[in-house]
Parts: C-alpha cells; structure tokens; sequence
C-alpha cells in the first residue's frame, strides 16, 4: 500500500489505529459534553427553577378557588364558537385585567400614558378603542359582582403571578410568561378539542389574556405529546427531547413562532367539569445559540485533533506509537475500573512529563472512588457532596455546635387510632418541610427517631452562627406547622404539635457504626440535653438552654417573645436546675387533652396575651 507515493509502514498503520482509539476516547466524552453541554448549562438550571416555581405555584392554589373561577369562564366568560373562534376584542382582555390591577377604569390619558411604548396585543398602528374599552370594564364589573368574591379571587391569583415572575427575573433568562388555562383532556369533543382557554396570566392590563380567551392546540407540532404530555392529569411536563429526532442531534420538545422559540412547562390538577393547567413558557433561543455554537467547536476541535495526529504519525510514528499505546491502555484500565493501573516510563521529553500526569490522575480517581464509597455509608448527599469538594474527616472531633431535637406531642396516644399507613403519609408531610427547612438554614439532619428529627447546626459543616441558624430555623419550623395544620383541619386530616429543644456547645461528633452501616452524628452532654429541652418544651414553641441563648449574641429574632430572664428547669437526669429560656412564635397556648376521644379536638389552643414582641 503507497500512501503520497511512498510505502506505508506496518508501525505507522499501528500508530494511526492507537490515534484513533485516542480521538475515540476524546470524542466520547468531548462529543456528549458539547451537544448536551446547552442542557446542563442553559436549559436544565431554567427547567430546575421553573419547576420549584411551578411547584410553589401549584401549592398555593386551592382547588376550590380553581373551580370557582373555572365555572365563571365556563358559563359565562367563554363565548359560543362553531367551527372556529370569532375574533375577541383586544379591549376585553385590557378591561378585565385594569379591573384586576387597577380596580377601576383608567381615564383615556391614563391608558395612553401606560401603554405608550409598551407591547400590546393591539394590532400594529392601532390604538385603544377607549369606548370598547370602557364597554368591556362594565360588563366584566357586571358579571363578577353578580359572584361575590369571584373578582378577589381572580385578583388574588393575578397579582400572586406577576409576584411569581418577579422573583424568576434574577436568574439570567428570559421568562415569558405565567399561565392559568382550562382543558377538557385529550379525549375532548366540540370546541375543546381544538382549544383550551386561558384564566388569568402574570402580563400588566395592557398585554393580558381574559377568562375563556382561546388557544389553538390543534394543528400544532407535536400535537399529539401536547394533550398526552404536556396536559396529561396531575403530570410535571418538560420533555427535553424529541425522540423522532436522530440520537446523535438531540432536539428539545419547542414551539417556534413569530415571537422565537419557546420550551413550555406545565403541571395539570384535576376539576370537576375540565383540567386547570398552570403553564410556563421560557424562551429557548439562547439555547438554540449555544447548541450550535457547541456543535461547530467540537467537531472543528476533532477535525484539527485529527490532522495534527496524522501529521505527527507520519514524521514521528514510532517515538509516538509506544508512550501513546501505553496511556491509552491505562484509560482502558482506569474506564474498567483498575485505579491501581501504573502506566510505565515511555518516550522521552513531554511525554515522560504526560504519562506522570496520568498516573497521578488516575489515583487522585482512586483516592476519591474510595472516599465516596466510605462517604456513601453515612447515606448523606449533604456529606457526600461535602467529600467531594473539600473532602471530609470520618473520624471523631470535638467541634462547637447547636443539637436540636423534635417531637410531636402526644404522638403515640394520637396515631394508636390511626391506621399504619394514615401514620407514615402524617409523617411524611411533616418531615418533609421540616428537612428540606433545616437543609434551608444550613443544618444537617442527623436522623428520624420514631416521631421525632435530630438535627445538628455547625457539624459536619462548620459555622460560627450555628446557634442563630438553629433558632431561626425552629422558629420557622413551628410557622410552618401551623400553616399545614390549618390546611390539614379543612381538609379533615390528623393534625399533630410539636415541640422542639436546643441546645450549643462542644460536643463529639463523627462516624459511628460499622464496616457494613455507619452514621455521622453527635454524642455526649450536648446531645443529652437538646432532647430534655424538648421534652420540657410547651407545645408548639421552641426551648432552649442558656448556651443557645447566649451564643445569639446582639442577633435579632423577629416577631417572637423570648423570656427576659432565665428559667430553672428540674431536667432529669441533672441534679441541679438548668437555665433555660423559651421562645413562643405566637400568641397560642396549646395544650393536650388526654381524655379527648376525637382526634380533631386532642389539641386545646388557646390564645394568650404574651404582651409586646420582644427579640434579641
């Protein structure tokens, strides 16, 4: 075989193979990260926020509100359409929205001064009709005062919206908007089967949608994921890609218009008569940028990796073929997962310099494999994520911190008339907020014991205000109960109370168990007495000992009461009195009945007068 008029070596055949198994190894992991790379980096962190956001949303809407408003739009807000929608009067969208916002009709100078310069769902050159306008206002006034409170609510839910949008301006994206829509489900018949219709959005007066306003679903790309995925009942809907694309060109799931390229978001609940669908459309054009920019600088970067290789090869095969086969032959030996692989001293110069390189590589991944497999123990991604960082001490350490400990009152005399499974959902939603709020003020949540958390501040990760972050967090905590107790009793779920104890100080804390469990935690007098604070604390309300209090310094605690001066509690187990202190986040008392028979009335709440609120 003659290659540009000379004979091509066998050593040279071998090395261009042991470049291509480099290119190969490069590509497979510089390919995937520059296709993928516009997820991870731009549309992944938007999917991410917009789903907590969509999440906070869905959470705060009532079901009973939707229906209310679902009602109003079908019986009187949505018009008859045949075969296809009669065009609505942008002014019905302004009026109904000025009445949301404003809560009166602006005057003809107050219209134009606000929507000068602004986008407008008028046509391009037009201007507000003001007597249309003015026509609108009347008859939406007219028809929601005939429903009390249905403009309230429509209001409520208006301004909770643009608030929505508001805090999602920070991150660096661009939202478009927030919807609340109605559909009747893929299997719809008549109108509903080529529209869904909005409810209310986040735009100002002068860009909104209106109650029974139409969207087009039919006839769209994807139309057929649209109703089945994107509006399916009690679904979080974002496919990132489209299947019926090749794999090696992944393509999200967007809908391009005149106004760009967009990637919706959704989460359906179920009503009586149809689906109410909170919608979040985000703009995907600087994704669209990326991908392509990161495709052209991949596959220029492999074409010039090539060239440059098959140059070398042809002046310097033989020096290159061996060090080259070698370190190939390590990654082989690293991707199987022999970290122990040693890849041997060959060529000379860079190469000696590259195959060190590789070797100390090759066991700082050794180091780490071994310490997330030691670290995966603690069944901690807290910890884990700790390690990986900054790598984590297992073994035990004195270290100042603040121990809380948490309990519902009067658990065991409650739940002895609950089923099994009415006990884990009860406790399921309790613990999940007060984690995810421990996690919030920087805490650790040690372990679940029984009914009750144990939660360490200033351990495993160090910080001066443990004890600040502590306190502020128990505060929260009891808020949170009483928000998801009030929820709970409309809805006629069991309720339960909860104390929670503090205590700061030194104590020991580290890997606790064996080769097949271990467990991160604290021990010693620390822990000991955080529990007895609970035990003595009043229901619904924080205790703390004097360490705790003091260590809060000048910090501030607002709208709390905190006892001025200390209380000397008989602990047991402590043969003198302990200095303690509480804080109460409301004005309630409660206070257990034994006696009750119904659960609904176990809890005796009583509001007290505790005097001005007083803080550190």
């Amino acid at each position: 075989m003659y290659l540009f008029g000379k004979p091509y070596l066998p050593y040279r055949q071998m090395f261009l193979l042991s470049q291509l198994k480099f290119l190969l190894l490069i590509s497979a992991f510089l390919l995937p990260v520059a296709f993928y790379f516009p997820w991870w980096y731009e549309l992944d962190p938007m999917i991410g926020r917009s789903f907590n956001m969509l999440g906070s949303i869905n959470a705060f809407v009532e079901k009973g509100d939707l229906e209310k408003m679902a009602t109003f739009t079908l019986e009187e807000a949505t018009p008859t359409f045949s075969d296809e929608p009669d065009d609505v009067d942008p002014e019905a969208s302004m009026a109904f929205n000025m009445l949301l916002l404003e809560g009166r009709l602006l005057s003809r100078e107050e219209v134009d001064k606000a929507i000068e310069g602004q986008e407008t769902s008028l046509e391009e050159g037009n201007g507000v009709d003001y007597e249309k306008l003015a026509h609108w206002f009347e008859y939406w006034s007219s028809s929601l005062e005939a429903r009390p409170g249905l403009r309230q609510l429509f209001s409520r839910y208006k301004k909770m919206i643009i608030t929505a949008k508001k805090n999602v301006s920070k991150y660096d994206y661009e939202l478009d908007d927030i919807y609340l829509m109605l559909d009747s489900g893929p299997k719809a018949s008549g109108f509903f089967s080529h529209y869904i219709v909005f409810l209310v959005d986040g735009a100002p007066w002068w860009d909104s949608t209106h109650p029974g306003l139409p969207f087009r679903v039919s006839g769209r790309k994807n139309e057929e994921r649209w109703r089945n995925g994107y509006l399916a009942e009690g679904h979080y809907s974002a496919p990132r890609f489209d299947p019926d694309t090749p794999w090696y060109n992944p393509r999200p799931l967007y809908a391009t218009d005149e106004y760009g390229t967009w990637f919706t978001l959704s989460v359906t609940q179920k009503l009586d008569k149809t689906l109410a669908v909170i919608s979040v459309d985000l703009s995907a054009d600087k994704v669209e940028a990326t991908i392509t920019q990161a495709k052209m600088a991949a596959f220029g970067f492999l074409f010039i990796l090539f060239l440059i290789s098959y140059i070398i090869s042809l002046l310097r095969s033989k020096e290159i073929t061996r060090p080259i086969s070698a370190l190939v032959e390590g990654a082989e030996q690293v991707m199987a997962g022999n970290y122990d692989h040693v890849v041997p001293h060959v060529g000379k110069g860079e190469f000696i310099t590259l195959v060190e390189t590789f070797n100390k590589t090759s066991g700082w991944v050794r180091e780490k494999v071994h310490l997330k497999e030691t670290v995966s123990k603690l069944l901690s991604e807290e910890l884990a994520e700790l390690a990986a960082r900054d790598g984590l001490t297992l073994g035990g350490e004195e270290v100042n911190c603040t121990v809380m400990f948490t309990d519902f009152a009067s658990f065991s005399t409650i739940s002895k008339n609950l089923s099994p499974r009415e006990i884990v959902n009860t406790l399921n939603t309790y613990f999940a907020i007060n984690v995810e709020l421990i996690k919030k003020h920087g805490g650790f949540t040690d372990k679940f014991i029984g009914d009750g958390i144990m939660a360490m501040f200033g351990a495993p990760i160090k910080t001066h205000d443990h004890a600040l972050r502590a306190t502020r967090c128990a505060i929260e905590m009891q808020r949170a109960m009483r928000e998801i107790n009030d929820k709970r009793r409309k809805e006629g779920l069991t309720v339960f109370e909860m104390r929670i104890g503090l205590n700061s100080g030194s104590a020991v804390v580290g890997s606790i168990g064996s080769n097949i469990k271990m467990e991160y935690t604290s021990i010693g007098e620390v822990t000991n007495l955080a529990q007895r604070m609970e035990s003595i604390c009043k229901i619904g309300h924080v205790m703390m000992t004097e360490t705790t209090h003091d260590q809060l310094g000048d910090a501030r605690l607002d709208n709390v009461w905190i006892d001025q001066t200390p209380n000397y509690e008989s602990v047991k187990g402590y043969a003198t009195q302990i200095s303690t202190f509480g804080v109460y986040v409301s004005e309630w008392k409660i206070t257990a009945n034994p006696t009750s028979k119904n659960r609904d009335d176990f809890y005796i709440i009583e509001r007290v007068n505790r005097g001005p609120r007083s803080g550190k």
